[in-house]
């Protein structure tokens, strides 16, 4: 009979684990038990995978672990360590019970043979793996490297399927598991991306402040997109590009939900109020500078408003109606043209136009 094993890829659900500009732990631990999962399809084995929309350890201290580990034979949990930016390596743990190591020993060997510093086969009994242990199955938690450490990331970002195989190797090796002769492993094979297009959108970048505690990026503006990373509560980026109440980060990693997000205003123009005029049949006044904000009137071609605030491509109606796109209008600036009367009144001069010269020009927010 085939050995069961079941791979459990750390954190997850509202608890992005340890985070760094190198990486989330949550994000990580996910795309490494997806691709164990491809590289086990080699060998005579049966992988379950627990549930990638919860986290494993909240379940085990909630009561409500969402399978069986007594129906398993192993237990593998994945997750990435974190500590000073020097600290560095891969290590493994087991329970303080757990009789045999031999299994992990070769897994850590095995990951530490790419160039990572070897820390070793360590005991404690975390949470997950001593439920595991004690339902009867034997359990392992493999910390891959440091996702504090550049150079450790750096590492196994470039030599990604070499890791996931080294894990995979050190298991079916430790159990004697046998290849099953003719099976092709599918290759993990780089994205292509398209040579990117120059832009040709009128759309202009602004800047949004994550206001929820934390947020996905997405590959996709798309509630299904994949999850690229994560984003938290207080930091700024901009947005490049909007499509379906989706904003498209200018370092280009992915989409975020601009309902998760507010618009860091900028006063118009240096602090000085301008004008604009509607160029387009009709646009909406809506009650935030959101393309998802309600609809509050209506205003026209032809009509000037005085804007006195911007924030992305919204501009504040003075009038405090709420605001409009000023992609669908164009700015107005006026010259006061020479050459100038003077009057004498109470002997204070007094400067009286000759003539008025208005010019309009597309209104343009950096």
């Amino acid at each position: 009979m085939a050995l069961k094993i079941l791979l459990i890829a750390g954190h997850g659900a509202n608890d992005p684990g340890a985070c760094s500009s190198y990486g989330v732990e949550r994000d990580e631990t996910r795309k490494v038990v997806n691709r164990m999962v491809s590289l086990f399809k080699g060998y005579d084995v049966n992988v379950g995978v627990y549930p990638q929309n919860r986290n494993c350890y909240a379940d085990v201290c909630n009561g409500n672990v969402q399978v069986n580990f007594a129906n398993y034979d192993y237990v593998f949990e994945v997750h990435f360590n974190s500590a000073s930016a020097q600290a560095n390596g891969t290590e493994i743990f087991v329970t303080n019970s757990e009789a045999n190591v031999e299994v992990e020993r070769k897994v850590v060997n095995n990951i530490a043979a790419l160039g990572f510093t070897n820390r070793g086969v360590k005991r404690t009994d975390f949470a997950v793996i001593y439920s595991a242990k004690r339902s009867g199955t034997s359990a392992a938690l493999v910390e891959v490297c440091f996702i504090s450490n550049q150079n450790d990331m750096n590492r196994y970002k470039n030599s990604f399927d070499a890791v996931c195989n080294a894990m995979v190797k050190g298991i079916v090796d430790g159990f004697g598991i046998a290849k099953i002769p003719g099976v092709k492993v599918p290759e993990n094979k780089p994205e292509i991306k398209p040579i990117q297009q120059p832009e040709t959108s009128n759309f202009k970048p602004y800047v949004v402040k994550i206001v929820n505690s934390a947020i996905y990026v997405l590959d996709s503006p798309s509630p299904n997109g994949n999850i690229v990373r994560t984003v938290y509560k207080g930091n700024a980026y901009t947005i490049v590009d909007a499509k379906n109440g989706y904003g498209k980060l200018k370092s280009g990693l992915g989409w975020i939900n601009l309902s998760y997000t507010t618009p860091i205003s900028t006063q118009a123009s240096n602090n000085a109020d301008f004008k604009v005029k509607i160029v387009n049949d009709a646009i909406y006044v809506i009650d935030a500078p959101n393309p998802n904000a309600n609809i509050k009137t209506t205003v026209h071609k032809n009509e000037v408003y005085t804007i006195v605030e911007v924030s992305g491509n919204y501009g504040k109606l003075k009038s405090g109606a709420g605001w409009i796109n000023l992609n669908y209008t164009n700015k107005m600036y006026f010259d006061i043209s020479l050459p100038l009367f003077y009057l004498k009144y109470s002997s204070m001069p007094f400067a009286i136009p000759f003539a008025i010269l208005f010019r309009y020009e597309s209104v343009a927010i950096s």
